[in-house]
């Protein structure tokens, strides 16, 4: 009994390791191959845009809706909020600033990483703590249009490729009537 549960357990976790890998598509003659230039920019070029969006990869999302933030004075960041829910009750959020570089988004050390425990009754605010400051990370696209997270902190995204999963519209502003 002890070896079947072993045997069923080992097979649960092999299949939790590969479940955000990429995997190969069979090779379909009555579809055009795929190319290895980025999926938005025909010439292969990155834009800051091509990041907008919302990116998922199991239980762990990743919203860039093009919205910023001032730090002291210097410049407008690109806000790049991550959430993981770990359980029902719990999840792990980050909060990245970041500018783009040419070929990636980088935050040199002005992220944040939150732990929300929400109430079983759900009637009152989480509790949060603030597990880390200064959090430092990079976001960049793969030639097939994956989003990768690398967290230099606590390599929190380590082997983890985020599938686009919808765009996100900046809000455009209106005017008073």
């Amino acid at each position: 009994m002890k070896k079947l549960l072993y045997i069923l357990l080992s097979g649960i976790l092999a299949v939790s390791l590969v479940a955000c890998s990429s995997s190969e598509k069979p090779a379909d003659s009555s579809e055009p191959e795929e190319t290895s230039e980025h999926e938005y920019n025909p010439d292969g070029s990155i834009k800051e845009e091509d990041f907008f969006g919302t990116w998922a990869c199991g239980r762990a999302t990743i919203t860039i809706d093009g919205s910023t933030e001032n730090f002291d004075g210097v410049n407008d960041f690109l806000v790049v909020h991550i959430h993981w829910g770990s359980s029902a009750f719990e999840a792990y959020t980050w909060d990245y600033y970041t500018y783009f570089d040419g070929e990636a988004l980088v935050d040199d050390g002005r992220g944040v990483q939150q732990d929300l425990v929400f109430s079983e009754d759900n009637e009152n605010s989480p509790e949060i703590t603030v597990l880390g400051e200064d959090m430092a990370a990079r976001f960049d696209l793969t030639e097939d249009g994956k989003l990768v997270w690398t967290d230099f902190r606590n390599d929190a995204g380590a082997d983890m490729e985020f599938d686009y999963v919808e765009m996100v519209e900046p809000e455009a502003e209106t005017e008073a009537e």
